[in-house]
């Protein structure tokens, strides 16, 4: 059962939010200037960025484990970096979000009423999200306030570390500001640590049969390079069973020489998205033979068909751009226009 958060949780919060706020981060630290702190309430880490978007606002982001850390990256410095596509897709966090200007819905004006929150600065108007790929933003449960909460205070303990000059970490020398717990001292500490960036491992039940692979690696060696993107449509969907509305998303082949779409399939949250992504190659395969190479756009892609193509023997090379699936992406206003810049970066 979903719990949800008192008035006095709520407004402690709120509290902790404005007070970090106050401090100022954004002009101490880049939005790659990862902090990463240790939550005891939920036994995670959790990466945290200070997003500052201009015009469009300031945010904090705080996404949980070294998965987390990998959909962060992508979303801030992938190819669709700073994008609708990279916020609805990339992320799966918790997130505050500073004087935006995107009008703040009437349960957040009523809470920040009810919690006596008063807004004396662009700074005081605040709202707060669960990012969850494939999932409409959502308002936080009773956990995830106290989660957040407890986070709060960390980060802002480490900020003020960080500028005071108490603790430093060399950021452009790939380091990270750690706020950790000592167990034997009962104490928090802020120090300097490496950042170490995992690779992402996806397993599909559909690998297990050996006799399917084998067969599938038999399989003529055709004239094709393709291009392969996994994406979500913007146009959210109401869920039947009552949960929160989603986007869908789209597993899409195309040819890279003639730009025709040959092959696609469209998940739900509820799906395996590396299963639909296996059975989208294996399809392609059985109907057409086994093509010269597969291209993709950013890492998290590459790491899906890592293990089926290592398999089957298809390589597999990351471009900056995708000439006919981001045509299409266009043409279906999922993203930007492609330029001539675009095509000279592959």
């Amino acid at each position: 059962m979903i719990s949800e958060a008192t008035t006095a949780q709520w407004t402690e919060l709120i509290r902790r939010a404005l007070k970090l706020s106050k401090l100022d981060p954004w002009n101490y630290f880049r939005e790659t200037d990862f902090l990463r702190v240790e939550s005891l309430i939920s036994k995670d880490s959790y990466w945290v960025s200070f997003a500052d978007a201009g015009e469009s606002g300031r945010s904090l982001i705080c996404a949980a484990g070294q998965y987390g850390l990998c959909n962060l990256l992508e979303s801030l410095c992938g190819t669709d970096a700073g994008t609708e596509e990279a916020r609805l897709y990339g992320q799966d966090s918790l997130a505050v979000y500073f004087a935006c200007q995107e009008e703040l819905t009437p349960y957040d004006i009523q809470l920040m009423k009810v919690c006596g929150a008063q807004a004396s600065s662009p700074g005081d108007i605040l709202y707060f999200r669960r990012l969850e790929p494939g999932y409409v933003p959502w308002t936080l449960t009773g956990d995830e306030v106290m989660i957040l909460a407890d986070l709060l205070a960390n980060i802002t303990s480490a900020a003020e570390d960080y500028i005071s000059g108490k603790a430093e970490a060399f950021f452009p020398l790939g380091n990270v500001l750690a706020r950790r717990y000592d167990k034997e001292t009962g104490e928090w500490t802020t120090q300097s640590e490496k950042l170490h960036i995992p690779s992402r491992e996806y397993h599909s039940e559909l690998l297990r049969d050996e006799l399917l692979l084998a067969r599938l690696r038999r399989k003529q060696l055709v004239d094709a390079r393709l291009e392969l993107d996994v994406f979500r449509l913007p146009v959210p969907l109401d869920d039947d069973a009552g949960k929160k509305p989603f986007y869908p998303g789209m597993a899409l082949i195309a040819d890279e020489k003639t730009g025709q779409l040959v092959e696609f399939e469209v998940f739900t949250p509820d799906d395996s998205e590396i299963d639909t992504v296996v059975s989208l190659i294996m399809g392609f395969i059985e109907k057409y033979g086994r093509p010269l190479i597969f291209y993709v756009q950013n890492r998290k892609v590459k790491d899906m068909l890592g293990e089926v193509c290592r398999k089957i023997g298809i390589p597999v090379r990351v471009l900056s751009f995708l000439s006919a699936i981001n045509s299409f992406k266009y043409a279906k206003g999922i993203s930007r226009q492609p330029t001539q810049e675009d095509s000279l970066t592959k």
